[in-house]
């Protein structure tokens, strides 16, 4: 194997690792972990696209592990509606020079 062959595998590896990562986004809802297990089998047996089999799972399951996380991170639906009361300081309000405010935040709250 020469070294150009190894760009064009790499480039198509990246390439499907991609592509899952873009259809899982595309997808209604996520799909179950546990489908991930069976998927990665044929990984297991030699045969020529595999490791393209394996960048396409991998990326799949990388982007619904995650998205799974922020999911689980929402604020609960139980709540949606409820008055909660927050309290805190403004530590800091923006600055301003002429027409333009320094800084990224309009004011620190803590």
């Amino acid at each position: 194997m020469h070294s150009g062959s190894w760009a064009i595998d790499l480039r198509v590896i990246v390439l499907g690792f991609t592509a899952s990562v873009l259809a899982v986004h595309a997808l209604p809802e996520l799909p179950p972990l546990f489908w991930f297990a069976a998927l990665f089998l044929p990984v297991i047996f030699p045969w020529r696209g595999r490791i393209v089999w394996a960048a396409l799972i991998f990326g799949a399951l990388i982007t619904t592990w995650h998205a799974q996380n922020l999911l689980d991170q929402r604020w609960p639906v139980a709540q949606h509606g409820s008055d909660h009361w927050v309290q805190g300081t403004v530590a800091s309000l923006p600055e301003r020079e002429g027409r333009q405010e320094r800084g990224v935040q309009r004011f620190l709250f803590e």
